[in-house]
């Protein structure tokens, strides 16, 4: 009788455990988003910003962006190494 109740409540704990597993990616996806995706856009926009000048020159608000770029960068690999 012991095993037939242990068993459903071993099975009641691994079905909590997949809903809160579901949920927190969810939490975890709305807070966060794909941070791997965002690191790569960075580098992409600050890599172009990084050849444009290197052509002739940034504009006031290109360099203004691509230093807030650059910081959004270091905020998302912190992110991630957490």
């Amino acid at each position: 009788m012991l095993k037939i109740s242990q068993r459903r409540g071993d099975f009641i704990l691994k079905e909590k455990l997949k809903s809160f597993k579901g949920s927190l990616k969810d939490w975890n996806r709305l807070h966060f988003g794909n941070i791997h995706k965002k690191i790569a856009r960075i580098l992409k926009n600050v890599n172009e910003l990084d050849k444009k000048e290197e052509e002739g020159g940034l504009s006031v608000e290109e360099l203004e962006a691509r230093k807030d770029m650059q910081e959004d960068f270091w905020r998302n690999v912190e992110k991630k190494l957490d």
